[in-house]
């Protein structure tokens, strides 16, 4: 009985972290002018990054004083009033831009101009790579723990330094997405991944945790960078209909990830699983690279043609 009340309260619980994904790339059109949207993204992710990480240490401090229910009998609480305050704080933000049709959600031309742009079906097979890799990641700890790198005390290490990457990731976004392209960003940040991730299981339990720690890093730079060359690539009308197939498909990739992750492993090894999630990170960014280039050079184009017909 309880094992299956979990079961339900997961799928509803990821099933609302699904949707609040797919019904955000609203919130930029709204609220900021989209020429800082990169920058701002990267801050906000900085700034629940560095929340998290502070409450990660409380729950690993907690976990190492008490045994796990009692931790967990204080946190669930606290949880849902944070749920609470975070909804009544949405409700009562106004829009703060004047929007025209095209950003009022999914609408039925929308959807059929989304099917009709070229650049769906170019990022469907870099969306799904990245759920793969991302579902590689999301087993680490597993992976740790099968391979005596990780045990039950040293794994509340692996949620902190997460958070820490996720805080440093963005800050480091940030700091450079003015100076450099999100399409560029985006490329390093997938190399960055594909060659630290193998290395996690070559250099012992220290060198398991410091290269789990910069292939977050990089992760997370990939994931603030990604939303950011998508809002550049497909027009605004657009978005609403592209971030639900771009998160379908990622989503069912990092199910997919879990089932074929096994087999993989049986083949080439666990250090082959995590080359493999490599491989498929690179292969997320180096499509999402060049398509980014080459629809900048195109509106380049055309607005060079526009003034030379003025």
């Amino acid at each position: 009985g309880f094992v299956a009340l979990f079961f339900v309260i997961t799928v509803i619980t990821y099933t609302g972290v699904g949707l609040n994904s797919i019904l955000q790339y609203r919130l930029p059109y709204h609220v900021i002018d989209m020429a800082d949207y990169g920058r701002v993204s990267a801050m906000s992710c900085a700034l629940a990054g560095g929340i998290t990480f502070l409450f990660s240490n409380i729950y690993t401090y907690l976990v190492n004083k008490l045994d796990y229910m009692h931790s967990m009998l204080l946190f669930i609480p606290f949880a849902v009033l944070c749920f609470i305050v975070t909804t009544m704080t949405i409700l009562s933000m106004k829009t703060m831009k004047e929007q025209d049709d095209t950003t009022q959600g999914l609408t039925k031309e929308s959807v059929l101009a989304v099917f009709k742009n070229r650049d769906t079906y170019l990022l469907i097979l870099p969306n799904l790579t990245r759920g793969l890799a991302g579902g590689v990641l999301g087993l680490i700890t597993v992976i740790g723990i099968g391979n005596g790198l990780v045990d039950e005390h040293s794994s509340g290490w692996i949620n902190t330094l997460a958070q820490a990457g996720l805080f440093l990731g963005n800050i480091a976004y940030a700091a450079f997405c003015k100076k450099y392209s999100s399409g560029g960003m985006l490329l390093l940040s997938s190399v960055g991944f594909c060659l630290a991730l193998p290395f996690c299981l070559k250099a012992g339990s220290i060198g398991f945790f410091v290269f789990f720690a910069v292939a977050y890093f990089f992760k997370m730079m990939n994931d603030t960078a990604v939303p950011v060359a998508v809002a550049e690539i497909i027009p605004e009308e657009q978005m609403g209909a592209f971030t639900s197939i771009r998160m379908l498909v990622m989503t069912a990739a990092q199910a997919i990830s879990a089932l074929i992750m096994i087999p993989i492993s049986n083949l080439v090894g666990d250090t082959g699983l995590l080359i493999f999630a490599g491989i498929m990170q690179l292969l997320c960014g180096v499509p999402y690279y060049l398509i980014y280039v080459a629809r900048k050079r195109q509106k380049r184009a055309l607005a060079e043609q526009a003034l030379e017909n003025a």
